[in-house]
């Protein structure tokens, strides 16, 4: 798949670690000492990629290290907030109608 230039660089990086089999390694160790951010996706995106490639133990390893991240643990906050009122808001229209809501995406 081709792509635009990105203008996130830990993004162009991924990409073209994906495109081009680059080392995930390097990618992490670009962008440790960056943004909170940037950490957070490329340990994302190098543990993708050892998904990708069935190394299942590197693959854990980085996506944790994205989960752990302060970026992480932010976005694990708020995901968890967001999941929290949609099922508020569905037991709110069960019990409203009297009829189970399915939200289909």
């Amino acid at each position: 798949m081709q792509v635009g230039r990105d203008p996130r660089p830990v993004m162009r990086e991924a990409y073209n670690m994906f495109k081009g089999g680059g080392d995930p390694e390097k990618l992490v160790a670009a962008f440790s000492s960056g943004r909170e951010n940037e950490y957070f996706y490329a340990s994302l995106y190098a543990g993708l990629f050892y998904e990708s490639q069935k190394k299942a133990d590197a693959a854990k390893l980085h996506i944790l290290a994205a989960c752990e991240s302060p970026y992480g643990q932010r976005l694990l906050i708020i995901s968890g907030l967001m999941i929290t009122w949609l099922l508020l808001l569905r037991f709110t229209l069960f019990v409203g109608t009297g009829a189970l809501f399915e939200y289909s995406a």
